[in-house]
């Protein structure tokens, strides 16, 4: 008889070497599918960080430019591919004051507003309509300052017998001064606004050293916002200019050509995305074309 020991059952090293192979052939496999979800997440986070990019600046920047109307949106401090200063208004009113039309000066009934809305702008001039031409006419004021439309100090003037101009319920009269007066007069009833100057433009990142990014400023107000970063190079405004339906790179000339931009705003992840050869990269298009067009 065999001794016990002997009918153990085992392994043999053939066998043994088949289970390793099997084992290792496994186990490859799951690495290979783990690191291949890795790349995914990686590439699908990615491509997020690009598309927020590329959106979240969008909503501030079309707010400025969709209030902006056509006849002088543009203010010719910077204008380029890469720069932008607009003329936003803010305030809207009834010219009233029959004293002081033809100066630098304006008294206006303004519509209401709000206070704390209004105590932070920097008021940087007025425009009138003309009813005769419908083209609006702008007084610029350098100062850049709120307390340049101050209360009126004599707001009966806008309550005489015989006007149809009224301190409007809820709204107030403010006295209106300008440095530049520019072309034209306005008269007793033509629309007014007032506007601050906003300056959007495509610079060097502080939050991503080395990176481009989307910077906003009130000018008069000495800060400016980061908005979003990074974006690609290719980041950048075209313009609308009348009488085409097609943007042009070239800043038109005159600036009151303008009736509208194009912003390409391309943004990129924050990093290159293992299995990538360089960050993800969203190409967001957009337009807005400026308020009040009369031709």
């Amino acid at each position: 008889m065999m001794p016990r020991w002997s009918r153990r059952a085992g392994l043999t090293l053939v066998e043994l070497l088949v289970a390793m192979a099997v084992t290792g052939i496994v186990g490859a496999a799951l690495i290979q599918i783990i690191m291949a979800q890795n790349r995914s997440a990686g590439s699908n986070e990615a491509w997020r960080v690009a598309r927020s990019v590329s959106r979240g600046s969008l909503n501030r920047l079309l707010a400025d430019l969709r209030l902006a109307e056509s006849d002088g949106a543009l203010d010719g401090t910077t204008v380029s591919g890469q720069d932008l200063t607009l003329r936003v208004p803010y305030a809207f009113g009834v010219a009233c004051n029959a004293n002081n039309i033809t100066g630098p000066g304006l008294t206006v009934s303004l519509l209401p507003v709000d206070p704390t809305l209004l105590g932070a702008t920097y008021f940087a001039g007025f425009a009138w309509r003309d009813v005769s031409t419908s083209v609006y006419n702008y007084r610029t004021n350098t100062g850049n300052g709120a307390a340049l439309h101050a209360p009126s100090s004599n707001p009966t003037i806008c309550v005489q017998p015989g006007d149809t101009i009224v301190t409007l319920p809820g709204g107030s009269v403010v006295n209106l001064t300008a440095s530049t007066i520019g072309s034209g007069s306005p008269t007793r009833g033509m629309n007014v606004f007032l506007y601050q100057r906003v300056r959007y433009w495509f610079g060097t990142s502080t939050a991503l050293p080395g990176k481009i990014a989307l910077w906003r400023s009130v000018i008069g107000s000495g800060v400016s916002e980061e908005l979003a970063a990074p974006f690609d190079t290719s980041a950048r405004f075209r313009f609308y200019k009348v009488g085409s339906s097609v943007a042009q790179t070239s800043v038109p000339s005159p600036l009151s050509d303008t009736r509208g931009v194009e912003i390409h705003l391309d943004g990129l992840s924050e990093t290159t995305p293992q299995g990538s050869v360089g960050p993800k990269r969203i190409a967001l298009t957009t337009s807005v074309w400026f308020k009040n067009h009369h031709d």
